[in-house]
C-alpha cells in the first residue's frame, strides 16, 4: 500500500487516495498548469496511522521526500476525502500550515489529521449531512512559495452570478489572511471576452494596485483555461512570486444558481 505519492503520480488524481485538494492539484499538474512541486501523505496513511501514530520508518520516508524537494520550508495542507466538491467546498474547515520546517513536518501532518475532530468541521459535516467519522484526511506537502502577492480568482462573478465577468482578489504577501477574512483585498473585475478591466477597487489602506493590469489579464487567462479544463466555474487560489503565477488550489464555485 502506498502511503506517500508524488503529485505527478497518476494515482494522485484519485480523490479517494489523495483527497479533494490533492487530486485537484495532481490534475492541474497533468494539465500543465504551474503548481508548486510536492507530494501527498495519503488517506490510507490517515486511516492506518492516525490512532497509533506514524511509525519511525514511515516518518523517515516522509522526511526523505521533504529532502528531495530541496527546500527549507513547505506548505502543509489538509486534503479531506469530502472537500472541493460542487455541493460543498469545505473551504477553511481543515488546517493549513505555511512555512513548515523539516523538524516540524511530522507534527504538522498529525495536526492536519486532528482538524477533522474540530468543532467547526463537525458542525459543517452535520450541516452537510455527513458523519464526521466517515471523513479521512490526506496531507499535501508542497514547496513553500514566498508570495509577493496572492489571492483568489472566481471565473464567474459569484455575487452577481454574471458568467461574463471574472473576479480577481489580491493582497500583499501570503493568502491565508484573505481566506480567513482578516484583510480587505484589491478587487478587479474583468470582462471574460475582451479581457478588459471593467472595475477596480483598491484596499482603502493601499495606495497602488497589488497587480498590474497585464498581470491581471495574464492571471485571468490562466484561470479561464483552468475552468475549461475542469468544465465548471472555479474558485482558484493563486500566488505570485518574482513575476510567476502558481496555482495552489482550485475548487468548484458552490454558489452558482441554476
Amino acid at each position: 500500500m502506498k502511503y506517500i505519492l508524488s503529485l505527478q503520480d497518476p494515482l494522485a488524481r484519485d480523490p479517494s487516495v489523495t483527497g479533494g485538494k490533492g487530486a485537484t492539484l495532481a490534475e492541474l499538474i497533468r494539465g500543465l498548469f504551474s503548481v508548486p512541486s510536492g507530494f501527498v501523505f495519503t488517506i490510507e496513511a490517515h486511516k492506518t496511522f492516525s490512532k497509533q501514530g506514524i511509525p519511525r520508518e514511515i516518518q523517515q520516508e516522509v522526511l526523505q521526500k521533504f529532502d528531495d524537494l530541496n527546500v527549507d520550508k513547505v506548505a502543509v495542507r489538509s486534503s479531506a476525502s469530502v472537500e472541493d466538491q460542487k455541493g460543498a467546498s469545505w473551504a477553511g474547515q481543515f488546517e493549513t500550515y505555511l512555512n513548515t520546517s523539516r523538524d516540524r513536518l511530522i507534527e504538522r501532518i498529525e495536526d492536519c489529521w486532528k482538524s477533522v475532530e474540530s468543532e467547526r468541521a463537525k458542525s459543517y459535516a452535520k450541516a452537510s449531512g455527513i458523519d464526521p467519522r466517515d471523513i479521512s484526511i490526506a496531507v499535501v506537502i508542497q514547496k513553500m512559495i514566498q508570495a509577493n502577492v496572492s489571492g483568489v480568482c472566481f471565473t464567474l462573478h459569484p455575487n452577481a452570478q454574471n458568467r461574463n465577468q471574472l473576479v480577481v482578489e489580491a493582497i500583499s504577501g501570503l493568502g491565508e489572511a484573505l481566506v480567513q477574512g482578516a484583510v480587505t483585498p484589491d478587487t478587479y473585475i474583468v470582462d471574460r471576452e475582451s479581457m478588459e478591466l471593467t472595475d477596480i477597487k483598491i484596499n482603502p489602506r493601499g495606495t497602488t494596485q497589488k497587480l498590474l493590469d497585464d498581470q491581471i489579464q495574464n492571471l485571468s487567462r490562466i484561470c479561464i483555461d483552468i475552468e475549461k479544463h475542469f468544465k465548471y466555474p472555479q474558485d482558484i487560489e493563486w500566488v505570485l512570486e518574482n513575476g510567476d503565477f502558481y496555482i495552489v488550489q482550485s475548487r468548484p464555485i458552490t454558489t452558482i444558481e441554476d
